[in-house]
């Protein structure tokens, strides 16, 4: 009986010897799971500090460089209700500083605003905007109407300059193109040239002054 119970003592203790070593085992693969994991992390955070050390970096140096970051200067003037020179964030628009200055006065040129001025177009630093009034844009058309007659008769002008012909360097069928001049009339301008002015055509007796009349503001010298 007490060889029996010593044989089971013997066995429990192999049986607990052999727990005792797996659980060691065990302890010791989870210890070196904990090192490599920690290793791990630190490498992680270390890289994530020096990205975010850098990312500090450029934004102080940026800052530095341009103290006013993302801000713009405007100057706004016209039909306006509070014009002058307003900062607004980069990126707006002209919308937006019209609404900053108060918005459109009632003397502003509507057609202008609902057909020319772009409201979505973006600001840049530095920029003038004005708002013409309506009294403004009848002026410039005004103006606008003025030249536009003035062009046209300069114009006129000059083609009646260029129409019409020389008694000193015209050819001959130019001449017999005038009214009442035929062949031998154009032959006797041709004949008593040089001219210093048209009235020399009388005055040398070429033309009589009838046929001179006729032609006076169709030629030159």
């Amino acid at each position: 009986m007490f060889e029996d119970i010593g044989a089971n003592l013997t066995i429990f203790q192999q049986f607990k010897q052999i727990i005792s070593i797996n659980l060691l085992i065990q302890l010791s693969m989870f210890v070196i799971g904990l090192i490599i994991s920690g290793i791990g992390l630190f490498h992680l955070f270390r890289e994530n500090s020096q990205e975010i050390e850098l990312t500090t970096d450029e934004s102080s140096q940026v800052c530095s460089k341009d103290p006013e970051f993302g801000k713009i200067t405007v100057d706004v003037g016209g039909a306006i209700e509070n014009p002058g020179i307003y900062e607004l964030q980069s990126g707006s628009r002209i919308n937006d500083l019209i609404n900053l200055a108060g918005g459109f006065s009632e003397t502003v040129d509507k057609f202008h605003i609902n057909k020319i001025l772009n409201m979505a177009s973006l600001l840049s630093d530095g920029e003038k905007i004005y708002i013409p009034t309506i009294e403004e844009s009848i002026e410039n058309q005004n103006k606008n109407s003025l030249k536009n007659q003035s062009d046209e008769g300069n114009q006129t002008a000059t083609n009646d300059l260029t129409n019409l012909v020389s008694i000193n360097s015209g050819s001959k069928s130019e001449l017999e193109g005038l009214t009442g001049i035929g062949e031998k009339r154009a032959e006797d301008i041709i004949a008593a040239r040089p001219y210093e002015s048209i009235n020399q055509l009388v005055d040398k007796e070429v033309l009589t002054v009838s046929v001179f009349e006729k032609i006076k503001s169709s030629i030159s010298i």
